[in-house]
């Protein structure tokens, strides 16, 4: 006999837990990421290597095909974290 509970923890045990720094803003739209990416940025204070922007279906969007990808999916808004600061420290040092 199949343990269905028992599948379900496992299943929910290999969802990795994500830390992330502040969000920052959002995207609503695809034509809001168009329209205002490079202000929403600016405003922030960060440039985009320093973000990650994740869909609402927990994707990493990264460039234009996953944005296109979560227009398609239907899987707006699009949030902005801030990278931890142990993580952006290492992306200046590999520059």
């Amino acid at each position: 006999m199949v343990d269905i509970d028992k599948i379900e923890r496992a299943a929910e045990a290999a969802i990795p837990t994500v830390l992330l720094g502040p969000k920052l803003f959002e995207f609503t739209s695809f034509d809001n990421w168009c329209d205002t990416a490079k202000r929403k940025f600016k405003r922030a204070g960060v440039s985009s290597g320093r973000s990650l922007c994740i869909d609402t279906t927990g994707r990493i969007c990264g460039w234009g095909e996953h944005f296109m990808t979560a227009q398609a999916e239907d899987a707006f808004p699009v949030s902005v974290y801030l990278l931890r600061a142990d993580m952006s420290e290492a992306l200046v040092a590999l520059k």
